[in-house]
């Protein structure tokens, strides 16, 4: 106890002392982490956008709503605050203090979490929000050709659907651009290019999969089992998705052919390097 006492303090800390009314939009669910030692959690929620209660201003950054919880706490449904996705609400909330990243020091403005400290009204009827949310709720879709569109994503910030990757139908997940969520032409200009020569990039990542996992592949082999051989392992895997991101780094999912039990094999490289790496995954 008094060490997630101690914990919560820490977390508080890195908060401005000054309590604000907002009127919040929530974007996703709720979802909790901890670092490595830690006894508490930290939740954390994105926002579309919220309203300053005393100034009234409309304020479309994204956001994130935070508060942190006790193990038997993060174990509740609805975390404590029961707080919903795509819903209005009036909060009392902290603005965070300008800090920087553990991983790459890079600085984290102030304002950009929020403590969450009580919920003062539950599915508000707020004019300009119930607007945002009716706009964010239209489904966006983004063609490949005129037989295949991919829909977006919101909670995953992807365009999603089924396409054609070298004659064979594979899901296909292009990240929208980093200032422009309804869009994904950075991922789709890859994509374009992978899909010009998809053939000799199927039969480079197999080729790779294959040098790359063929060892551990025999590992996995029951006894009674013929040693499996590079050919066997490159025609057993069969395409599932092509997932590309907004900085031009791709990954291509397989299905394992049972090579791993069931684990899915992803190839990862970019049009700069080529392929860099293959593992399997559960």
């Amino acid at each position: 106890m008094w060490k997630e006492r101690t914990e919560k303090k820490k977390f508080e800390e890195g908060f401005a002392e000054e309590i604000k009314e907002i009127y919040a939009l929530t974007q996703d669910d709720a979802g909790s982490c901890r670092m490595k030692g830690e006894r508490c959690w930290t939740v954390s929620m994105r926002l579309l956008a919220h309203i300053d209660g005393k100034t009234a201003e409309l304020k479309q950054e994204k956001k994130v709503l935070q508060w942190m919880l006790s193990e038997k706490e993060n174990k509740k449904p609805g975390k404590v605050f029961r707080l919903k996705k795509e819903t209005i609400y009036r909060l009392k909330v902290r603005e965070s203090l300008p800090k920087k990243t553990i991983w790459s020091n890079q600085e984290i403005p102030a304002g950009a979490c929020l403590l969450l400290v009580d919920v003062l009204e539950r599915n508000v009827k707020q004019p300009q929000l119930q607007e945002l949310l009716k706009e964010y709720q239209k489904p966006v879709f983004l063609s490949l050709s005129d037989t295949c569109q991919l829909q977006l994503n919101r909670s995953l910030s992807m365009f999603q659907g089924e396409g054609d990757w070298n004659a064979q139908k594979a899901e296909i997940l292009l990240d929208t651009d980093e200032h422009d969520d309804k869009r994904a032409d950075k991922a789709l200009t890859v994509f374009r290019r992978l899909q010009e020569d998809a053939a000799a990039w199927d039969k480079k990542a197999r080729r790779y999969a294959a040098e790359q996992l063929l060892s551990c592949a025999i590992e996995w082999q029951d006894e009674d089992e013929d040693e499996l051989c590079a050919d066997e392992f490159i025609r057993r895997i069969r395409i599932e998705s092509v997932n590309v991101s907004q900085d031009g780094e791709f990954e291509l999912y397989y299905d394992d052919g049972d090579i791993f039990a069931g684990h899915v094999i992803i190839v990862s490289g970019n049009m700069e390097k080529g392929l860099y790496d293959a593992q399997f995954a559960g």
